[in-house]
């Protein structure tokens, strides 16, 4: 190497900063505009939140993505409690046999149109099981906007008035509810004007209830009505007006074995039965009349 090319390079290194000292631009640089990702940069800082996310200098990047999360998350509440496919339609009752559907709907009444997400399944079961003759019930909430309440209560079997007042009586003899009308349930009547009041819970003769179901099919549209007493059981009175003690369901078939011979041999003899008593086959007690004859009209 010459000498002075040797002095050359050392006058180079001699000019070179130190790495501590800022660079310095040179004019051409300084008078380029800025770029355009620093424009960004610059406008995106005026906004607080993103302002808010600068930590440092730099970008917090999980505080970006939860505060993306927050947001996404929060949206979707806002459009499910909203929504208004997601508003309640009339609750489907099933299972239900002696409580009327209408009685049930009447009860969770507050249910209807408000948001799915918003029914508190607890509440709206807590409200079915007070109803009388309910043994369990279950309530399921189906997407978009179905409440669904399986209902197993106590089945009516027959009606029994008292003092005036109709309830409805299980297969047990256990009162459900006060009825408004007989409908289709068989009716037994307490004619005693002091009767015990019933009430939801009370317990009836169940020998009464069965001896009325054997009958009713023993002694088809036969059968006007039947009353109850606490020392007797079961009295009949038919559609023809005589009235019949039967008691209670033990020795039915003899009982009406019996019944139906003393009327066959009453109106073989003409006279009109008033009343028996079958409750003894073997010593039944009839009370009949005779048939009174009109002479025949002269011409």
């Amino acid at each position: 190497m010459t000498t002075t090319t040797a002095a050359r390079t050392l006058g180079r290194s001699t000019q070179r900063r130190s790495p501590s000292l800022p660079r310095r631009r040179s004019a051409t640089r300084l008078a380029r505009p800025p770029r355009a990702g620093r424009r960004r940069l610059i406008a995106l800082e005026t906004i607080p939140l993103v302002s808010h996310l600068r930590v440092n200098g730099a970008w917090d990047t999980q505080r970006v993505i939860c505060s993306l999360v927050f947001l996404t998350v929060a949206w979707i509440a806002l459009q499910c409690l909203t929504a208004p496919r997601f508003a309640v339609g009339t609750p489907v009752v099933v299972g239900n046999k002696g409580l009327a559907t209408s009685e049930i709907l009447d009860a969770v009444r507050g249910v209807q149109g408000n948001n799915i997400f918003l029914v508190d399944s607890a509440d709206v079961l807590q409200s079915v099981r007070r109803l009388p003759g309910v043994k369990n019930a279950q309530v399921r909430l189906e997407l978009p906007n179905r409440v669904i309440i399986e209902i197993t209560d106590q089945e009516p079997q027959i009606v029994w008035e008292a003092r005036g007042n109709r309830y409805l009586v299980d297969g047990q003899g256990e009162v459900i509810k006060q009825a408004t009308g007989s409908g289709r349930f068989l009716l037994i009547v307490d004619p005693d004007p002091k009767a015990e009041p019933l009430a939801p819970g009370k317990r009836l003769d169940k020998r009464a209830i069965t001896a009325v179901q054997q009958l009713e099919l023993q002694l088809p549209n036969q059968i006007k009505s039947y009353e109850w007493a606490a020392n007797v059981g079961i009295t009949i009175v038919s559609n023809e007006g005589w009235r019949a003690i039967i008691g209670w369901d033990d020795n039915l078939d003899a009982k009406l074995q019996v019944l139906r011979a003393t009327v066959t041999t009453v109106a073989q003899r003409k006279e009109v039965l008033k009343s028996t008593d079958v409750r003894n086959p073997e010593r039944p007690n009839v009370v009949s009349t005779s048939i009174e004859t009109k002479p025949p009209s002269a011409r």
